[in-house]
């Protein structure tokens, strides 16, 4: 309502003379289809955000992974060193490439690679044997 005036007030000397009132009605009925639109807008707006939040029951395994192995493989990683738990970690959970993770460490790209593949095959063989408790 409060808009519908000052539009009026704004645009006082362009109102037609013989018509005011059908005028203010014109520019109230405008101003109440602005105000539906938004509400659509948000509405619309909140729906979608709604649909991309993930649901609540979600966990954090969902029976996809067996937490025991998580656990065995967080021990397997302490055992590497601090550099070599870094390039797997940037590479294969944050998913850099060789050059990116060079980038991060100061490192070359090369010397990634063969750091990923030592550490890849540490980490294999000391999950192989158990050689880490769970």
């Amino acid at each position: 309502m409060q808009a519908t005036f000052e539009t009026a007030w704004v645009k006082l000397d362009v109102i037609p003379l013989l018509s005011q009132r059908a005028w203010l009605f014109g520019v109230a009925r405008n101003h109440l289809r602005n105000l539906v639109r938004a509400d659509r807008r948000r509405v619309a707006l909140v729906d979608a955000l709604s649909a991309m939040r993930p649901p609540d029951a979600v966990g954090l395994f969902e029976g996809a992974v067996d937490p025991a192995v998580v656990d065995a493989l967080a021990a397997a990683l302490s055992e590497l060193s601090e550099t070599d738990r870094e390039v797997v970690q940037l590479s294969l959970w944050h998913g850099l490439d060789a050059a990116e993770v060079g980038q991060v460490l100061g490192m070359s790209p090369g010397n990634v690679r063969v750091r990923l593949h030592r550490s890849r095959g540490r980490l294999s063989v000391l999950m192989a044997d158990g050689e880490v408790e769970s």
